[in-house]
Protein backbone atom coordinates (compact mmCIF):
# COMPACT_ATOMS: atom_id res chain seq x y z
CA UNK A 1 0.00 0.00 0.00
CA UNK A 2 1.08 3.36 -1.00
CA UNK A 3 -0.52 5.89 1.74
CA UNK A 4 -3.60 6.12 3.32
CA UNK A 5 -6.37 8.40 3.39
CA UNK A 6 -8.67 9.88 6.00
CA UNK A 7 -10.88 12.47 7.15
CA UNK A 8 -10.04 15.01 9.81
CA UNK A 9 -12.34 18.22 11.18
CA UNK A 10 -8.53 19.36 12.29
CA UNK A 11 -5.91 18.68 9.89
CA UNK A 12 -3.29 20.38 12.35
CA UNK A 13 -3.93 18.27 15.10
CA UNK A 14 -3.34 15.28 12.54
CA UNK A 15 0.04 16.66 11.53
CA UNK A 16 1.03 16.82 15.54
CA UNK A 17 -0.08 13.45 15.66
CA UNK A 18 1.66 12.13 13.41
CA UNK A 19 4.87 14.34 14.44
CA UNK A 20 4.55 16.04 10.74
CA UNK A 21 6.88 18.84 10.34
CA UNK A 22 5.45 21.78 8.81
CA UNK A 23 4.06 22.05 5.97
CA UNK A 24 7.11 23.18 3.01
CA UNK A 25 4.93 26.05 1.63
CA UNK A 26 3.88 27.73 5.12
CA UNK A 27 7.81 27.86 6.10
CA UNK A 28 10.17 30.73 5.81
CA UNK A 29 13.64 31.16 4.06
CA UNK A 30 14.97 30.94 8.02
CA UNK A 31 13.10 28.13 8.94
CA UNK A 32 14.19 26.10 6.28
CA UNK A 33 17.80 27.01 6.57
CA UNK A 34 17.79 26.04 10.60
CA UNK A 35 16.14 22.63 9.21
CA UNK A 36 18.80 22.12 6.82
CA UNK A 37 21.69 23.08 8.74
CA UNK A 38 21.17 20.90 11.62
CA UNK A 39 20.99 17.67 9.53
CA UNK A 40 23.55 15.99 8.40
CA UNK A 41 24.06 13.22 5.29
CA UNK A 42 22.69 13.63 1.48
CA UNK A 43 20.29 16.74 0.52
CA UNK A 44 17.64 14.34 -1.15
CA UNK A 45 16.77 12.42 1.35
CA UNK A 46 16.83 15.33 4.02
CA UNK A 47 13.94 17.08 1.41
CA UNK A 48 11.74 14.00 1.68
CA UNK A 49 11.83 13.63 5.42
CA UNK A 50 8.24 14.02 6.56
CA UNK A 51 8.92 14.98 9.68
CA UNK A 52 11.37 17.70 8.93
CA UNK A 53 9.21 18.92 6.61
CA UNK A 54 6.08 18.07 5.18
CA UNK A 55 4.45 18.18 1.48
CA UNK A 56 7.13 17.67 -0.76
CA UNK A 57 7.20 14.25 -2.32
CA UNK A 58 9.71 12.52 -4.19
CA UNK A 59 9.28 13.35 -7.82
CA UNK A 60 8.93 17.82 -6.56
CA UNK A 61 12.16 17.08 -4.92
CA UNK A 62 13.72 16.15 -7.82
CA UNK A 63 12.08 18.94 -9.68
CA UNK A 64 13.22 21.42 -6.89
CA UNK A 65 16.61 20.31 -7.20
CA UNK A 66 17.03 20.67 -10.57
CA UNK A 67 15.48 24.14 -10.86
CA UNK A 68 18.31 25.14 -7.91
CA UNK A 69 20.68 23.29 -9.91
CA UNK A 70 21.64 20.96 -6.84
CA UNK A 71 22.74 17.44 -7.25
CA UNK A 72 20.35 15.39 -5.19
CA UNK A 73 23.66 13.42 -4.20
CA UNK A 74 24.96 17.25 -2.74
CA UNK A 75 26.33 16.48 1.16
CA UNK A 76 24.07 19.16 3.22
CA UNK A 77 27.68 20.29 4.74
CA UNK A 78 28.67 21.31 1.23
CA UNK A 79 25.70 23.57 0.54
CA UNK A 80 26.38 27.23 1.74
CA UNK A 81 23.90 29.43 2.89
CA UNK A 82 22.91 31.24 -0.57
CA UNK A 83 22.50 27.63 -2.60
CA UNK A 84 20.02 26.73 0.35
CA UNK A 85 18.22 29.93 -0.18
CA UNK A 86 17.91 29.34 -3.93
CA UNK A 87 16.38 25.88 -3.16
CA UNK A 88 14.07 26.91 -0.74
CA UNK A 89 12.64 29.45 -3.64
CA UNK A 90 12.55 26.36 -6.04
CA UNK A 91 10.61 24.73 -3.63
CA UNK A 92 7.85 26.97 -3.20
CA UNK A 93 7.82 27.52 -7.22
CA UNK A 94 7.85 24.00 -8.03
CA UNK A 95 4.99 23.49 -5.39
CA UNK A 96 2.67 26.26 -6.33
CA UNK A 97 3.44 25.54 -10.06
CA UNK A 98 2.03 22.18 -9.63
CA UNK A 99 -0.92 23.05 -7.78
CA UNK A 100 -2.13 26.22 -10.29
CA UNK A 101 -1.28 22.91 -12.96
CA UNK A 102 -3.65 20.88 -10.78
CA UNK A 103 -0.41 18.62 -10.66
CA UNK A 104 -0.68 17.54 -14.50
CA UNK A 105 2.43 17.22 -15.62
CA UNK A 106 1.62 18.46 -19.29
CA UNK A 107 0.77 21.65 -17.69
CA UNK A 108 4.20 22.15 -16.51
CA UNK A 109 6.52 24.84 -18.02
CA UNK A 110 8.86 22.68 -20.82
CA UNK A 111 12.15 23.77 -18.55
CA UNK A 112 10.72 21.29 -16.23
CA UNK A 113 12.86 17.95 -15.47
CA UNK A 114 8.90 16.10 -14.64
CA UNK A 115 7.89 15.02 -17.55
CA UNK A 116 11.72 13.57 -18.50
CA UNK A 117 11.60 11.37 -15.50
CA UNK A 118 11.94 7.84 -17.81
CA UNK A 119 15.62 6.14 -19.13
CA UNK A 120 17.38 7.89 -22.16
CA UNK A 121 15.12 11.33 -21.45
CA UNK A 122 17.08 13.82 -22.40
CA UNK A 123 18.33 17.12 -19.77
CA UNK A 124 15.53 19.65 -20.59
CA UNK A 125 17.82 22.60 -20.74
CA UNK A 126 20.78 20.70 -22.30
CA UNK A 127 19.77 17.75 -23.93
CA UNK A 128 22.60 15.53 -21.96
CA UNK A 129 21.32 12.60 -20.92
CA UNK A 130 19.72 12.37 -17.66
CA UNK A 131 20.64 10.00 -15.08
CA UNK A 132 19.05 8.63 -12.90
CA UNK A 133 19.24 6.02 -9.92
CA UNK A 134 18.10 5.39 -6.10
CA UNK A 135 19.51 7.93 -3.78
CA UNK A 136 17.64 7.73 -0.06
CA UNK A 137 15.89 4.41 -1.42
CA UNK A 138 13.92 6.51 -4.02
CA UNK A 139 14.07 6.24 -7.56
CA UNK A 140 16.00 9.71 -8.62
CA UNK A 141 16.72 11.73 -11.74
CA UNK A 142 19.34 14.35 -12.32
CA UNK A 143 21.89 16.08 -15.13
CA UNK A 144 25.02 16.42 -14.43
CA UNK A 145 25.77 18.61 -16.54
CA UNK A 146 24.12 21.49 -14.43
CA UNK A 147 23.19 20.21 -11.28
CA UNK A 148 26.25 20.78 -8.64
CA UNK A 149 27.69 19.01 -5.95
Amino acid sequence: MFGRIGLSEDPHFLSREKGLGPDALDLNPTVFLELMQKRRGIIKPALLDQHLMAGLGNLYADEALFQAGICPKARLSSLAGDRLEKLFQCIKMVLNTAISGQADFSALPDSYLLAHRSPGEMCPWDGSTLMHGKIGGRTTYYCLRHQQM
